[in-house]
């Protein structure tokens, strides 16, 4: 039987209400959404004594054209990743009465007491009182504490913060720019968190950035002595938290929802921040219902925050506080706690971990996968050198990896330095300790997970003037390589062959297997001319497919194509629809001459011979360059059709340069065929 979108939906609304019943009390493993199919909206997390509590309004209806709000939810968590449902607060608990307009809420702590102030629609604001963050809480005036015509403006959307000098704030109401009527305002609270101390006062806005145009949903929040006053993503800066408040920027980037309409709060634990926001992800034209997502935040140093929107993009399902060894690289601002270190902006962009002292530390948990890797590397830059160490469980426990770090020379000057590591089986929390002499050991840009490869050459121990393999085209040469080290120099002799040159292959086994990662530098000399389509090297199983021949159940392969020093993929796959290869052109990059660069292809075949789950991707300085997924390699299943092969092949074809006085040459140097997923960012000087 096939649904109608309405029965859908009302499928989701019936899974809603039986899930919710079934979950209270129960912990559950999420990532982004927080909490799936609950309709969690307006979030605001706070740490009470080193837990953390979400304080949600609930959509309750995927289907509604309007706002159905019955009751509010507490959540707690020891990990931002196991949520469990602690409390319902119901509106019948309140001056309120039965109501379907529990709307945005927030709470403070004073003198171990516990303030819930709630929005009764967009009409007014009352406050509850309880012993605990969970409760139970009491009605503390059995009436509003923001009355409706309080303010000129709208009494709803409230935002508290108890400030260094144990002064509360609320901010309230809902602000718009062209309406003179429409403010934010902010008023003292008693000391007893249940009554005003002042009369509100209209908060100014000021700036021509075009954010904060007219939202409700204020959030205030403090750091570093500057008030951040936000709607969504969209946020102003004052050093007096009367104002008047500066337009400073977005965030976010709209993706997921980070917009003015992304009500949520950001929040501090241990040493690191955090952004949470709920979002319209079924379409507002199609219900009022709501999830919940989260990232981590990081502040530049002119104080303008940033929602780590490329985390978003890589790994937004996994959400933060867990990570997978397999990911190509975990950034080193994405820990979940941190001793002595500052996260700080780098010359080139992004974040990195600065100031890192002798035992400092930084925590990232529930790392899966460990199992399959046993190498660890490390982008740092240092003036001195230092030690990092991996350790387990503790920043005190068993050492997994040391790794030395060399004097790089400057701080913006970055080495990739590798350690083997000792892992085993099963979801691991790891530490980084780090050691060394001054207050800024090192530099930390991110480290990652990977594999000893199966088959590499460097070309080291080759004499100079060699021919590899016994052709005389592939020369060795002494000092052309990655830092003045050996490497292969190619000549392309398209003097006498205008359309195309002498193809040069051969293979080299590699243990079979569905996924690997070929690595290799390359550099174009200065006289590079040839715009050509050029094949270059890449995987296949034991008998491979080439040359513009057909392709057989048993036979493929994956290799790269440089048009122009462009990088493309280049397959003979089952589904390839063309007499010779086919080409999946994405990538915008042309490779400078004169210049090293980092290639890597990945390569993971389809699961069996009717599944079209194959994936081919190339990355160039650890940048994804071109991507095909849902490929199928072969359609035979056996061991014969896995990866099995390293293919060393490359020519110039597919065109014509015309007249070309001298030959063409590229330098190869440090092949290399890891297990699984392993991109390098940088050429290799490994060997140096």
């Amino acid at each position: 039987m096939k649904l109608t979108a309405h029965a859908k939906l009302k499928c989701l609304f019936t899974s809603i209400v039986i899930f919710t019943v079934l979950i209270q009390g129960l912990p559950l493993l999420a990532g982004n959404p927080l909490v799936p199919d609950v309709g969690m909206a307006d979030p605001h997390i706070y740490i009470f004594n080193n837990k953390a509590y979400l304080y949600a309004t609930r959509d309750a209806d995927p289907t509604a054209k309007s706002f159905v709000m019955p009751d509010w939810n507490i959540w707690s968590s020891n990990d931002l990743v196991n949520w469990e449902l602690e409390t319902t607060i119901y509106p019948t608990q309140t001056y309120m009465g039965k109501s379907t307009n529990c709307w945005a809420t927030d709470i403070a702590e004073r003198n171990g007491q516990y303030y819930f102030y709630f929005s009764n629609g967009n009409v007014n604001t009352g406050v509850m009182k309880a012993p605990s963050p969970l409760g139970p809480f009491v009605d503390a005036l059995n009436k509003p504490l923001l009355p409706e015509d309080l303010t000129p403006g709208k009494e709803y959307d409230p935002t508290l913060l108890i400030d260094e000098d144990n002064k509360a704030y609320i901010v309230f109401g809902h602000y718009r720019s062209t309406d003179k009527d429409l403010n934010y305002y902010i008023a003292q609270l008693g000391t007893d968190m249940v009554s005003l101390a002042e009369e509100p006062k209209e908060i100014s806005i000021i700036g021509d950035m075009d954010v904060l145009g007219g939202n409700d949903k204020p959030n205030l929040h403090k750091r570093n002595g500057i008030y951040y006053l936000s709607a969504g993503t969209h946020y102003a800066t004052s050093t007096n938290i009367y104002g008047p408040y500066t337009r400073r920027g977005n965030s976010g980037n709209d993706i997921y929802g980070l917009n003015s309409r992304a009500h949520g709060n950001y929040f501090k634990w241990n040493n690191q921040w955090f952004h949470t926001w709920c979002h319209f992800h079924l379409g507002k034209d199609v219900g009022r219902y709501r999830e919940s997502y989260i990232t981590y935040l990081h502040y530049r140093e002119n104080g303008e925050m940033l929602d780590d929107v490329d985390f978003l993009e890589k790994h937004f399902s996994t959400g933060v506080g867990q990570y997978d060894a397999s990911w190509d690289k975990i950034e080193a601002e994405w820990y979940m706690a941190a001793t002595d270190i500052r996260k700080k902006e780098k010359l080139d962009g992004g974040f990195e971990i600065q100031k890192i002292k002798n035992s400092s530390s930084l925590f990232f948990p529930k790392i899966k996968n460990l199992e399959a890797v046993t190498t660890v590397s490390f982008r740092v830059s240092s003036l001195t050198g230092g030690t990092i160490e991996v350790r387990s469980d503790d920043a005190k426990g068993q050492i997994l990896a040391t790794a030395n770090v060399p004097k790089t020379g400057e701080f913006n000057a970055y080495q990739t330095i590798e350690s083997k590591i000792k892992t085993s089986k099963g979801i691991k929390d790891i530490y980084l300790t780090f050691k060394g002499k001054g207050d800024d050991i090192l530099h930390l840009d991110w480290f990652r997970f990977g594999n000893e490869p199966v088959w590499s050459e460097n070309f080291e121990n080759i004499n100079p003037g060699d021919a590899w393999y016994g052709n005389p085209a592939l020369k060795v040469t002494a000092d052309g390589g990655v830092g003045n080290s050996r490497c292969l120099r190619v000549e392309y002799d398209v003097r006498t062959n205008p359309s195309g040159t002498t193809v040069k292959q051969f293979s080299q086994a590699v243990t079979p297997a569905r996924e690997y990662t070929l690595q290799y530098d390359i550099y174009y000399e200065s006289n590079w001319v040839s715009t050509m389509g050029g094949k270059f090297h890449g995987l296949t199983p034991k008998t491979h497919v080439t040359g513009c021949k057909q392709v057989e159940p048993h036979k493929w392969s994956a290799r790269i194509t440089l048009v122009n020093r462009t990088p493309s993929l280049y397959l003979y796959d089952q589904n390839k629809n063309s007499k010779c290869g086919r080409q999946i052109r994405q990538s915008s990059l042309t490779m400078e001459k004169e210049h090293w660069y980092s290639v890597c292809l990945y390569v993971k075949v389809n699961s069996s011979a009717s599944n079209s789950d194959g994936i081919a991707e190339i990355y160039v300085n650890g940048k994804l360059e071109s991507r095909m997924e849902n490929v199928q390699f072969h359609a035979e299943d056996g061991e014969h059709t896995l990866i099995q092969n390293f293919l060393f092949s490359t020519f110039l074809g597919g065109g014509r340069d015309g007249a070309i006085e001298s030959y063409q040459y590229i330098h190869y140097d440090n092949f290399a065929v890891v297990p699984g997923k392993s991109i390098r960012e940088t050429p290799d000087n490994s060997c140096l």
